[in-house]
């Protein structure tokens, strides 16, 4: 029997990572090889290697460079090549052509998408166009936003209302009309595309799948109980300054921070451990990142964007975790199936300050009381790798309406 072709398509994989949609794009790709599905990655690269070709994890990888005016890997500093880039990006028939090479050649049964910018949404056209079953996973809101966190100017809208913002919007979403099944990790995101005009045949919400049962038996270790994790993206938007500032408030109640991550705050954080009470541990690995997750007891996540489905928040829950998130996004849904976190309301002042105080004073108490085991194995089966793949497997081999699927 012929195994199903499936065609990953991802503006960036590993080793270029800058987020948890390229680490959730690359454990999707690698679990459905494990079920036996012949998978092929196709992602970008620099204008000056051209195309690549190599294997990540035993799964082939192929890399070339979309034709535009830089690599979205490598952004350039100059306004005007991102504005030139952007409008090449909207519709780019060179790159179209360069996708049609490749599904001419590889000839995939599942073309497969992630984060398409770079490739434009011509890569959904031509791949309907040569009769693929075309499936998209929503990983962030840059099909409605040019930000695709839906930060602004003002923080408190998902959106700014301009124009320009309006036309792009709807430009993208008119091309979802060539995608089969239309698939997001949470059901907040989903709702803002059908908001806003989503006309994919089909969706679904699939949630990442994770190796549940390794982040649980972390519940058992013993945890430093003033210790508090920050873990991703060091930058404004993911609400890094916003912690330090509640915390340097703090001066009744001993704290330790502990961050790991990369991004453009670097140098700040770097100063920032001039205070003893404050350690920064870089870019860390699978491995370095339990050592973490099995030592700290609050994880502090005060994000000022609309997340998604932040995967570090569900590992630290998972993990036993006093987590701490303001009420927005797809946090919300997370935070929801679980005992151990404290929301905050973003507009509130002071909330996120008060939020990290009540954790500090009862993180031994919460995570001495993981809550219930029975909700605890109904977590564990929703955010578990064998849930998402028959999802997948679903959204792949259906033919009939799959709203339902989840």
């Amino acid at each position: 029997m012929r195994r199903l072709k499936v065609l990953m398509v991802s503006n960036r994989y590993y080793p270029y990572e800058i987020g948890g949609a390229e680490m959730s794009t690359r454990r999707l790709v690698n679990c459905l090889c494990s079920i036996g599905l012949d998978v092929t990655v196709l992602t970008t690269t620099s204008k000056e290697k051209g195309e690549e070709r190599d294997t990540v994890d035993g799964v082939s990888v192929i890399r070339f460079f979309p034709k535009n005016e830089y690599w979205v890997y490598e952004k350039p500093s100059q306004q005007w090549k991102k504005v030139l880039w952007h409008l090449r990006e909207l519709y780019n028939p060179l790159v179209g052509e360069q996708i049609r090479a490749y599904l001419a050649e590889l000839k995939p049964d599942i073309v497969h998408t992630q984060n398409i910018d770079s490739f434009s949404p011509i890569v959904w056209k031509v791949a309907h166009e040569m009769g693929c079953k075309v499936v998209h996973t929503a990983r962030d809101g840059h099909l409605l936003c040019p930000k695709a966190n839906f930060v602004h100017q003002n923080l408190d809208d998902k959106y700014c209302g301009s124009v320009l913002c309006n036309a792009y919007r709807f430009w993208k979403v008119s091309f979802t009309k060539y995608i089969d099944v239309f698939c997001s990790p949470s059901k907040f995101l989903l709702v803002e595309y059908q908001t806003h005009g989503l006309l994919a045949k089909n969706c679904a919400v699939i949630p990442d799948g994770f190796d549940v049962e390794k982040f649980f038996k972390l519940r058992d270790m013993p945890r430093e109980s003033n210790s508090i994790l920050y873990l991703g993206h060091l930058s404004e938007v993911k609400g890094l300054n916003d912690l330090h500032e509640a915390l340097i408030k703090i001066n009744d109640i001993d704290w330790v921070l502990h961050i790991a991550g990369k991004g453009p705050l670097e140098p700040e954080v770097k100063k920032w451990t001039a205070d003893p009470r404050i350690f920064y541990h870089g870019y860390v690995n699978f491995t370095e990142k339990l050592e973490l997750l099995g030592k700290c007891a609050i994880l502090a996540m005060p994000s000022r964007c609309f997340q998604n489905l932040p995967e570090a928040v569900i590992e630290g829950l998972l993990s036993g975790f006093v987590v701490v998130t303001p009420k927005r996004g797809g946090t919300v849904e997370i935070m929801a199936r679980f005992p151990n976190g404290i929301t905050y309301n973003p507009k509130q002042p002071n909330a996120l300050h008060l939020s990290i105080r009540d954790a500090l004073r009862t993180a031994e108490i919460r995570k001495s009381n993981s809550g219930d085991l029975e909700l605890d194995k109904m977590t564990l089966d929703w955010y578990s790798v064998t849930r998402m793949l028959h999802n997948y497997n679903g959204a792949y081999i259906s033919e009939k309406n799959n709203t339902g699927l989840q």
